[in-house]
């Protein structure tokens, strides 16, 4: 695994973390199912992505596609440590991979 794509797994464990986070705050506080069930869509999705790192076939972006976890992640939680965690995701997706 290059470089690149060791960064780009370390970046995943962070918002996999962030992620899980978010998550055990909502089922503590009773936050919506609806959330809930977004948080662990968004885990899921970023291990699926980090995996991929890991087994070398995650896709290379082409013309700077992005991953659209900031927009979905965006679409049910606003907090700031999840946000940042999955921007620098998918700006290293951007620019490195």
């Amino acid at each position: 695994m290059d470089l690149a794509a060791q960064e780009f797994v370390r970046l995943c464990d962070v918002a996999i973390a962030e992620a899980m986070r978010v998550a055990e705050e909502l089922r503590q506080a009773g936050g919506p199912g609806g959330s809930l069930e977004m948080a662990a869509l968004t885990v899921e999705n970023l291990q699926k992505l980090r995996q991929s790192a890991v087994d070398e076939t995650l896709l290379r972006p082409s013309l700077g596609a992005g991953l659209g976890l900031s927009r979905g992640v965006g679409d049910w939680t606003e907090d700031d440590g999840l946000m940042a965690a999955v921007r620098q995701v998918e700006r290293h997706y951007r620019e490195k991979m």
